[in-house]
């Protein structure tokens, strides 16, 4: 068989000429030369790939575990401060709820409400694992504390909060930040 130039498919097959990006020599039946070749097939699959990752990204699932994975950052370091604040200089704490004393990293950070209001320092004490989880937080004696402390109308005012405050990717983000500065700084 002829082409139309006048070669056979054994010349035009063996035939060398050169790559479309270097200009080094190649094979007739290739575009490109092999090392050419290589980088745009990673290229390819480098931008499959971040595209990939963007999807995945913008994804409610990838949102929802990224925000997960912050808010459990944010309380721990949250937590911690909550207790090495409320210590002596030994590291010994008083439970909010009941006289138990004991070191900082033995207690829990209670919460008279729980979930909108987890980050508010008003609202979270040192309490004992036996007040805390056990007892459920001994409720009525942490609001008394509470009202003792901070007085009716901020205590109301908490409970207002309670209903209406829900924390962002930014404001764990920012509330880590704040809180591991000020760790750093006890």
């Amino acid at each position: 068989m002829q082409y139309a130039n006048g070669t056979t498919v054994k010349e035009q097959s063996t035939k060398i000429k050169s790559c479309k990006l270097c200009s080094k020599k190649r094979w007739a039946n290739t575009s490109y030369c092999y090392g050419d070749m290589k980088m745009l097939q990673r290229k390819k699959r480098e931008e499959k790939a971040k595209a990939r990752l963007e999807r995945v990204q913008k994804s409610k699932k990838f949102q929802k575990s990224e925000r997960k994975k912050w808010q459990r950052k944010a309380w721990a370091v949250f937590s911690q401060w909550i207790r090495r604040r409320s210590a002596d200089w030994k590291g010994f704490v008083k439970c909010y709820t009941c006289p138990t004393t004991r070191h900082y990293k033995e207690m829990d950070a209670g919460h008279l409400f729980h979930g909108k209001l987890d980050f508010e320092p008003l609202n979270i004490h040192p309490q004992c694992d036996a007040c805390n989880r056990r007892h459920s937080g001994r409720r009525e004696e942490y609001s008394a504390n509470l009202i003792q402390e901070i007085g009716q109308e901020r205590f109301l005012e908490l409970r207002r909060q309670a209903n209406t405050k829900i924390y962002s990717l930014e404001d764990l983000k920012e509330i880590f930040t704040k809180y591991q500065g000020l760790l750093n700084n006890l």
